[in-house]
Protein backbone atom coordinates (compact mmCIF):
# COMPACT_ATOMS: atom_id res chain seq x y z
CA UNK A 1 0.00 0.00 0.00
CA UNK A 2 1.29 3.44 -1.10
CA UNK A 3 1.61 6.07 1.74
CA UNK A 4 -1.32 7.87 -0.26
CA UNK A 5 -3.77 5.43 -0.52
CA UNK A 6 -2.38 4.83 3.49
CA UNK A 7 -3.61 8.63 3.96
CA UNK A 8 -6.48 8.33 2.14
CA UNK A 9 -7.37 5.46 4.14
CA UNK A 10 -6.59 6.93 7.28
CA UNK A 11 -8.46 10.18 6.54
CA UNK A 12 -11.94 7.91 5.74
CA UNK A 13 -11.77 6.42 9.07
CA UNK A 14 -11.50 10.23 10.88
CA UNK A 15 -14.24 10.61 8.25
CA UNK A 16 -16.09 7.63 9.49
CA UNK A 17 -15.80 8.64 13.01
CA UNK A 18 -16.70 11.61 12.73
CA UNK A 19 -20.04 11.99 11.09
CA UNK A 20 -20.87 8.17 10.60
CA UNK A 21 -22.16 8.17 7.37
CA UNK A 22 -21.66 4.55 6.38
CA UNK A 23 -22.84 3.76 9.93
CA UNK A 24 -26.17 6.19 9.19
CA UNK A 25 -26.28 4.30 5.81
CA UNK A 26 -26.39 0.85 7.53
CA UNK A 27 -28.95 2.23 10.11
CA UNK A 28 -31.51 3.65 7.61
CA UNK A 29 -31.43 0.38 5.75
CA UNK A 30 -32.55 -1.58 8.26
CA UNK A 31 -35.58 0.78 9.03
CA UNK A 32 -39.08 -1.05 8.45
CA UNK A 33 -40.31 0.03 5.20
CA UNK A 34 -43.30 1.73 7.23
CA UNK A 35 -46.75 2.57 5.43
CA UNK A 36 -49.58 4.95 6.67
CA UNK A 37 -51.21 2.06 8.17
CA UNK A 38 -48.53 1.06 9.99
CA UNK A 39 -47.91 4.31 11.74
CA UNK A 40 -51.59 5.16 12.77
CA UNK A 41 -51.57 1.38 14.22
CA UNK A 42 -48.55 1.96 16.08
CA UNK A 43 -49.69 5.46 17.13
CA UNK A 44 -52.93 3.58 18.65
CA UNK A 45 -50.99 1.47 20.26
CA UNK A 46 -48.71 3.72 22.19
CA UNK A 47 -51.69 5.76 23.09
CA UNK A 48 -53.09 3.10 24.63
CA UNK A 49 -50.33 2.00 26.46
CA UNK A 50 -50.36 5.71 27.77
CA UNK A 51 -53.72 5.84 28.74
CA UNK A 52 -53.46 2.30 30.34
CA UNK A 53 -50.60 4.38 32.51
CA UNK A 54 -52.98 6.83 33.55
CA UNK A 55 -55.46 4.55 34.64
CA UNK A 56 -52.91 2.70 36.74
CA UNK A 57 -51.62 5.67 38.21
CA UNK A 58 -54.30 7.93 38.47
CA UNK A 59 -54.26 11.35 39.33
CA UNK A 60 -58.01 11.45 41.00
CA UNK A 61 -59.67 8.74 42.34
CA UNK A 62 -62.01 6.35 39.68
CA UNK A 63 -64.84 5.43 39.93
CA UNK A 64 -65.72 1.76 41.61
CA UNK A 65 -65.15 -0.54 39.34
CA UNK A 66 -62.09 -3.39 38.45
CA UNK A 67 -59.06 -1.46 37.38
CA UNK A 68 -57.05 -4.37 36.76
CA UNK A 69 -60.04 -5.61 34.01
CA UNK A 70 -59.86 -2.11 32.54
CA UNK A 71 -55.99 -2.35 32.46
CA UNK A 72 -56.20 -5.66 30.72
CA UNK A 73 -58.72 -4.61 27.88
CA UNK A 74 -56.44 -1.71 27.06
CA UNK A 75 -53.17 -3.95 27.03
CA UNK A 76 -55.44 -6.11 24.71
CA UNK A 77 -56.00 -3.71 22.22
CA UNK A 78 -52.37 -2.49 22.40
CA UNK A 79 -51.02 -5.40 21.70
CA UNK A 80 -53.43 -5.75 19.25
CA UNK A 81 -52.48 -2.94 17.47
CA UNK A 82 -48.99 -3.06 18.24
CA UNK A 83 -48.81 -6.39 15.65
CA UNK A 84 -50.64 -5.08 13.47
CA UNK A 85 -47.87 -2.00 12.91
CA UNK A 86 -45.63 -4.77 12.89
CA UNK A 87 -47.43 -6.88 10.04
CA UNK A 88 -48.46 -3.61 8.11
CA UNK A 89 -44.49 -2.77 8.28
CA UNK A 90 -43.72 -6.38 6.67
CA UNK A 91 -46.53 -6.23 3.71
CA UNK A 92 -48.66 -8.64 5.60
CA UNK A 93 -52.21 -7.98 6.08
CA UNK A 94 -53.76 -6.75 9.24
CA UNK A 95 -55.60 -9.89 11.52
CA UNK A 96 -59.51 -9.37 12.11
CA UNK A 97 -58.38 -9.75 16.15
CA UNK A 98 -56.27 -10.77 18.43
CA UNK A 99 -56.28 -13.96 18.88
CA UNK A 100 -55.51 -14.25 15.11
CA UNK A 101 -52.72 -11.84 15.57
CA UNK A 102 -51.23 -14.15 18.25
CA UNK A 103 -51.91 -17.47 16.19
CA UNK A 104 -50.22 -16.03 13.72
CA UNK A 105 -46.73 -14.55 14.91
CA UNK A 106 -43.98 -16.68 15.80
CA UNK A 107 -44.15 -17.90 18.74
CA UNK A 108 -40.15 -17.21 19.35
CA UNK A 109 -41.41 -13.48 18.73
CA UNK A 110 -44.09 -13.55 21.18
CA UNK A 111 -41.58 -15.00 23.90
CA UNK A 112 -38.82 -12.34 22.65
CA UNK A 113 -41.51 -9.81 24.01
CA UNK A 114 -41.40 -11.40 27.49
CA UNK A 115 -38.85 -14.17 28.16
CA UNK A 116 -39.92 -15.13 31.96
CA UNK A 117 -42.04 -18.32 31.10
CA UNK A 118 -44.12 -17.92 34.03
CA UNK A 119 -44.64 -14.48 33.38
CA UNK A 120 -45.11 -14.87 29.29
CA UNK A 121 -48.56 -17.78 30.09
CA UNK A 122 -49.70 -15.40 32.55
CA UNK A 123 -49.53 -12.84 29.95
CA UNK A 124 -51.17 -14.66 27.18
CA UNK A 125 -53.54 -15.99 29.69
CA UNK A 126 -55.26 -12.21 30.31
CA UNK A 127 -54.52 -10.85 26.58
CA UNK A 128 -55.71 -13.61 24.98
CA UNK A 129 -57.79 -16.48 26.44
CA UNK A 130 -60.21 -15.25 29.37
CA UNK A 131 -63.98 -13.93 28.36
CA UNK A 132 -64.67 -10.33 29.60
CA UNK A 133 -66.30 -11.36 32.57
CA UNK A 134 -63.04 -13.85 33.58
CA UNK A 135 -61.00 -10.44 32.95
CA UNK A 136 -63.26 -9.16 36.00
CA UNK A 137 -61.36 -11.59 38.45
CA UNK A 138 -57.89 -10.47 37.08
CA UNK A 139 -55.96 -9.20 39.70
CA UNK A 140 -52.98 -6.57 39.49
CA UNK A 141 -50.20 -9.19 40.08
CA UNK A 142 -51.45 -10.65 36.51
CA UNK A 143 -52.24 -7.50 34.55
CA UNK A 144 -48.98 -6.55 35.00
CA UNK A 145 -47.21 -9.21 33.13
CA UNK A 146 -49.75 -8.05 30.65
CA UNK A 147 -48.84 -4.88 30.62
CA UNK A 148 -44.97 -5.79 30.79
CA UNK A 149 -45.47 -7.30 27.25
CA UNK A 150 -47.58 -4.23 25.71
CA UNK A 151 -44.58 -2.08 26.46
CA UNK A 152 -42.15 -4.78 25.28
CA UNK A 153 -43.96 -5.02 21.92
CA UNK A 154 -43.54 -1.13 21.39
CA UNK A 155 -39.87 -1.18 22.48
CA UNK A 156 -38.96 -3.47 20.02
CA UNK A 157 -40.48 -1.68 17.68
CA UNK A 158 -38.90 1.83 18.19
CA UNK A 159 -35.80 0.02 18.52
CA UNK A 160 -34.43 0.57 14.73
CA UNK A 161 -35.21 4.40 15.82
CA UNK A 162 -33.25 4.20 18.88
CA UNK A 163 -30.40 2.77 17.08
CA UNK A 164 -30.80 5.29 14.24
CA UNK A 165 -30.97 8.34 17.21
CA UNK A 166 -28.32 6.59 18.61
CA UNK A 167 -25.46 6.89 15.79
CA UNK A 168 -27.20 10.67 15.15
CA UNK A 169 -26.29 11.25 18.59
CA UNK A 170 -22.76 10.18 18.04
CA UNK A 171 -22.67 11.75 14.94
CA UNK A 172 -23.52 15.59 16.34
CA UNK A 173 -21.56 14.72 19.75
CA UNK A 174 -18.48 13.95 17.49
CA UNK A 175 -18.88 17.19 15.61
CA UNK A 176 -19.28 19.49 18.64
CA UNK A 177 -16.00 17.55 19.78
CA UNK A 178 -14.37 18.28 17.28
CA UNK A 179 -15.36 22.32 16.91
CA UNK A 180 -14.66 22.55 20.65
CA UNK A 181 -11.42 21.28 20.62
CA UNK A 182 -10.26 23.18 17.28
CA UNK A 183 -11.90 26.53 19.54
CA UNK A 184 -9.49 25.60 22.28
CA UNK A 185 -6.85 25.19 19.84
CA UNK A 186 -7.35 28.82 17.97
CA UNK A 187 -7.67 30.16 21.47
CA UNK A 188 -4.00 28.67 22.86
CA UNK A 189 -2.90 29.93 19.56
CA UNK A 190 -4.23 33.58 19.86
CA UNK A 191 -3.10 33.44 23.14
CA UNK A 192 0.22 31.95 22.26
CA UNK A 193 0.85 34.55 19.60
CA UNK A 194 -0.08 37.68 21.85
CA UNK A 195 1.95 36.74 24.61
CA UNK A 196 2.11 35.87 28.33
CA UNK A 197 0.11 38.61 30.75
CA UNK A 198 3.51 40.57 31.91
CA UNK A 199 1.76 41.85 34.86
CA UNK A 200 0.26 38.57 36.10
CA UNK A 201 1.61 39.08 39.26
CA UNK A 202 0.64 41.95 39.70
CA UNK A 203 3.65 43.29 41.50
CA UNK A 204 3.31 47.00 41.36
CA UNK A 205 3.19 50.83 43.71
CA UNK A 206 0.56 53.43 42.96
CA UNK A 207 1.14 57.31 43.67
CA UNK A 208 -1.11 57.16 46.72
CA UNK A 209 -3.76 55.35 48.00
CA UNK A 210 -6.75 54.78 50.65
CA UNK A 211 -5.92 53.38 54.06
CA UNK A 212 -8.55 50.56 52.89
CA UNK A 213 -6.65 49.59 49.43
CA UNK A 214 -3.01 49.71 50.73
CA UNK A 215 -0.47 48.68 47.84
CA UNK A 216 0.33 46.09 47.00
CA UNK A 217 -2.47 44.06 46.29
CA UNK A 218 -4.65 45.30 49.29
CA UNK A 219 -7.77 46.65 47.58
CA UNK A 220 -10.75 44.63 48.70
CA UNK A 221 -12.63 45.01 45.79
CA UNK A 222 -10.54 46.72 43.09
CA UNK A 223 -7.17 46.10 41.30
CA UNK A 224 -6.17 49.74 43.32
CA UNK A 225 -7.61 53.04 44.41
CA UNK A 226 -5.59 56.03 44.80
CA UNK A 227 -6.49 58.89 46.75
CA UNK A 228 -7.92 62.09 44.73
CA UNK A 229 -4.71 63.90 43.61
CA UNK A 230 -2.48 65.26 40.64
CA UNK A 231 -1.36 62.78 38.09
CA UNK A 232 -2.47 59.59 40.26
CA UNK A 233 -0.40 56.83 38.48
CA UNK A 234 0.23 53.16 39.09
CA UNK A 235 3.94 51.53 38.36
CA UNK A 236 4.60 48.03 37.35
CA UNK A 237 7.43 46.47 37.75
CA UNK A 238 8.31 43.80 34.93
CA UNK A 239 11.16 42.27 36.94
CA UNK A 240 13.22 42.52 33.83
CA UNK A 241 13.40 44.21 30.94
CA UNK A 242 10.75 43.02 28.45
CA UNK A 243 9.55 43.75 25.08
CA UNK A 244 6.14 45.48 25.50
CA UNK A 245 3.35 46.24 22.71
CA UNK A 246 -0.17 45.90 24.40
CA UNK A 247 -2.28 47.00 27.25
CA UNK A 248 -5.57 46.04 28.02
CA UNK A 249 -6.79 47.85 30.81
CA UNK A 250 -10.67 47.12 32.52
CA UNK A 251 -12.11 49.82 34.22
CA UNK A 252 -13.85 50.16 37.26
CA UNK A 253 -17.18 48.59 36.51
CA UNK A 254 -19.42 49.88 39.40
CA UNK A 255 -19.16 53.39 38.96
CA UNK A 256 -16.61 56.46 38.10
CA UNK A 257 -15.29 55.34 34.88
CA UNK A 258 -14.72 58.69 34.04
CA UNK A 259 -12.40 59.53 36.33
CA UNK A 260 -9.62 57.25 34.27
CA UNK A 261 -9.59 59.41 31.32
CA UNK A 262 -7.77 61.02 30.14
CA UNK A 263 -5.11 57.81 30.32
CA UNK A 264 -1.42 57.79 29.46
CA UNK A 265 1.14 54.66 29.13
CA UNK A 266 4.27 55.65 29.93
CA UNK A 267 7.43 52.76 29.74
CA UNK A 268 10.31 53.15 31.37
CA UNK A 269 14.31 51.21 31.40
CA UNK A 270 14.99 52.81 34.65
CA UNK A 271 11.32 53.97 36.68
CA UNK A 272 12.86 57.58 36.23
CA UNK A 273 12.92 58.42 32.24
CA UNK A 274 9.18 57.67 30.84
CA UNK A 275 8.42 57.83 27.32
CA UNK A 276 4.42 57.54 26.36
CA UNK A 277 3.03 54.88 24.14
CA UNK A 278 -0.49 54.95 24.49
CA UNK A 279 -3.34 57.78 25.17
CA UNK A 280 -6.92 56.86 25.99
CA UNK A 281 -9.42 60.08 25.81
CA UNK A 282 -12.40 58.82 25.43
CA UNK A 283 -14.92 57.18 28.51
CA UNK A 284 -14.00 53.02 28.18
CA UNK A 285 -14.91 49.72 30.06
CA UNK A 286 -12.19 48.23 28.64
CA UNK A 287 -9.60 50.07 26.63
CA UNK A 288 -6.86 47.61 24.78
CA UNK A 289 -3.63 49.53 22.90
CA UNK A 290 -1.40 47.80 20.76
CA UNK A 291 2.15 50.16 19.88
CA UNK A 292 5.26 49.34 17.88
CA UNK A 293 7.34 46.48 20.36
CA UNK A 294 9.82 48.58 23.02
CA UNK A 295 12.39 47.34 25.34
CA UNK A 296 10.64 48.11 29.06
CA UNK A 297 11.51 47.47 32.87
CA UNK A 298 8.46 49.35 34.44
CA UNK A 299 5.02 50.17 32.96
CA UNK A 300 2.81 52.96 34.20
CA UNK A 301 -0.35 54.25 33.81
CA UNK A 302 -1.25 57.97 34.82
CA UNK A 303 -4.47 60.18 34.38
CA UNK A 304 -2.99 63.81 33.78
CA UNK A 305 -5.58 65.66 35.69
CA UNK A 306 -6.28 66.21 39.06
CA UNK A 307 -9.24 62.62 39.97
CA UNK A 308 -8.73 59.54 41.68
CA UNK A 309 -7.50 56.01 39.35
CA UNK A 310 -8.46 52.44 40.04
CA UNK A 311 -8.99 49.61 37.88
CA UNK A 312 -10.58 46.30 37.96
CA UNK A 313 -7.15 44.83 35.76
CA UNK A 314 -3.97 45.24 33.63
CA UNK A 315 -2.85 43.26 31.49
CA UNK A 316 0.56 44.28 29.62
CA UNK A 317 1.97 42.22 27.01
Amino acid sequence: MTSSSSSSSRLARIGEWLFRRDALRVVRDRLPRSSETAERAVDQARLLVEVARRVAEPVESLPKGSQPAVLSLLYREAVYWALVGERASEGATAPSDLAQAWASTPSDRLARGLPDPEAFVVARSVLVERSPEELLSTTSDEAGPARAFAEALLWDLDAPIRELEKVQVQRWTRVALLVGVLLLAALGLRVALRGPNLVATKVFKTSSALPECTAPNKCADLFFHTQSQDNPWVDFDLGGVKSVERVEVTNRSDCCADRAVPLIVEVSLDDQQWTQVARRDAEFTVWTADFPKRKARYVRFRAPRNTVLHFDDVVVR
